[in-house]
């Protein structure tokens, strides 16, 4: 990276970024990694469709289906409603440029390679946004998939859409006029919302940004601008210059997909737990003193709900996603229900769990510590200690098995378009690359026959 020229603003720089040409948008490991997040982002929308807070957000927005910038809030609220999609860079990149992107064909046709092409561009464009501050924004109590993600999805959205790159520019500082979430609605309807609204954001920008709307020149970087704004230290750099044409971010962050409905805080200790399951089998209450979770700080504020009592709250639980874990061997959607958070051994095992944070930081993950670990001890006087996990399955360095995606799209699609539905959907998923049209990919028309 290099310093930009104090007449260069930020946002047009990003902007000359988004809309050039780039040879590495062809790479075929790159396209292969965007097919899986939209893979995996189609079948935990498709799952999330008749949840409580898509339903809402349908109900609340009569005309989505006939707005762009509508539809792409209902559609990424899905997408996020059960914690279910993948992340990086402490985001959820996928849950909103898939929506962003699948909203933005209604307006004109967008093919499979287009798509994964824009999908990239706001992705690294996002990355360099979150990089450029050395301070997670979480520990300030801003959401980042909700304030960075309506910047990367007018990015993706304004490329898809053939934006010039003074109207991508300008679409870019009116996003950042839209940003906006906090971590005290984590465990709540509202968490999803937050990225729908991210989604919304974006496009809503293009099209203002299309008819003309002006904003200011360098919302993003400008002393008072948006990085700045939000900076918990006030350690953001705002100076150098992008550097994405060889799409860097992403060949380092990759996608990280979720195996367990959770905040991905939680997954370390969660394959701790399952791996005391493993070795020991199921956890009596009554057998224990006491679980010591060791996290990072963090890590630990986003895990919110200590006790949890409801579903909605367990998913930001370290608590409740140990217990269950040493208790079931997992934590598969199921046991995001309200009988089992409130069943007595998960109850008991929650109370006897204290959390051992530190400040250290993962450097390719700063919201994480270099690693979890739990140590469970017994009323017999033994310890059981699981490895120091550092990365999850599912990591991009650790990734699930092919096999094993295939089995959570079907897991999550079958029980809403039932196993014909699922199977025909996952051959149009993974058709994306030659499809014409990526409105042919996603079954509106059949969701909502079923919500």
């Amino acid at each position: 990276m290099r310093a930009r020229p104090a007449s260069t603003p930020l946002a047009h720089a990003l902007a000359q970024f988004a809309s050039g040409p780039h040879q590495a948008l062809q790479d075929p490991p790159l396209r292969g990694l965007v097919e899986t997040g939209f893979a995996d982002c189609i079948a935990v929308l498709v799952a999330g469709w008749p949840s409580p807070a898509a339903r809402i957000v349908r109900e609340a927005t009569a005309r989505w289906r006939e707005r762009i910038e509508d539809r792409a809030l209902v559609i990424a609220t899905a997408a996020h409603a059960l914690d279910y999609d993948d992340t990086a860079f402490g985001a959820h990149p996928s849950a909103i440029l898939v929506p962003a992107l699948l909203a933005a064909s209604c307006e004109r046709p967008i093919s499979g390679a287009e798509a994964i092409a824009a999908y990239l561009v706001g992705y690294e464009i996002w990355a360099d946004l979150t990089a450029r501050d050395r301070d997670p924004l979480h520990g300030k109590g801003w959401h980042p998939s909700a304030v960075f993600g309506a910047v990367a999805a007018a990015a993706a959205a304004g490329r898809a859409l053939d934006l010039d790159t003074d109207q991508l520019a300008n679409a870019l500082n009116i996003a950042a006029s839209m940003s906006g979430g906090v971590t005290a609605n984590f465990g709540s309807m509202m968490k999803p919302v937050q990225l729908g609204r991210a989604a919304q954001s974006g496009l809503l920008a293009v099209r203002l940004s299309r008819l003309g709307l002006r904003a200011g020149e360098d919302a993003l970087g400008a002393a008072d601008g948006l990085l700045a704004a939000l900076s918990p230290h006030g350690n953001c750099d705002t100076a150098t210059a992008p550097a994405l044409t060889r799409l860097p971010y992403v060949r380092r962050h990759g996608l990280n997909i979720k195996l367990w409905p959770a905040c991905y805080a939680a997954h370390r200790l969660i394959d701790a737990g399952v791996q005391l399951h493993a070795r020991y089998g199921p956890l009596d209450p009554d057998a224990v003193v006491r679980i010591e979770a060791e996290l990072g700080a963090t890590q630990s504020a986003v895990l919110r709900h200590r006790r949890p009592d409801k579903a909605e709250q367990a998913k930001f639980s370290a608590e409740f996603c140990i217990a269950s874990a040493l208790r079931a061997g997992d934590c598969a959607p199921d046991r995001f229900s309200d009988a089992f958070v409130e069943s007595a051994p998960i109850q008991a095992l929650m109370e006897r769990t204290v959390r051992r944070l530190t400040t250290e930081q993962d450097p390719e993950e700063p919201t994480h510590a270099p690693f979890d670990r739990l140590t469970v001890v017994m009323k017999d006087g033994s310890r059981r200690t699981s490895d120091a996990i550092r990365v999850p399955t599912g990591h991009c360095t650790r990734p699930a098995e092919p096999k094993r995606l295939r089995a959570k799209f079907q897991h999550c699609v079958e029980p809403v378009l039932g196993a014909a539905g699922a199977s025909a959907l996952q051959a149009r998923v993974d058709a994306l690359a030659t499809c014409g049209d990526i409105r042919e990919i996603l079954p509106i028309t059949e969701l909502e026959k079923q919500a």
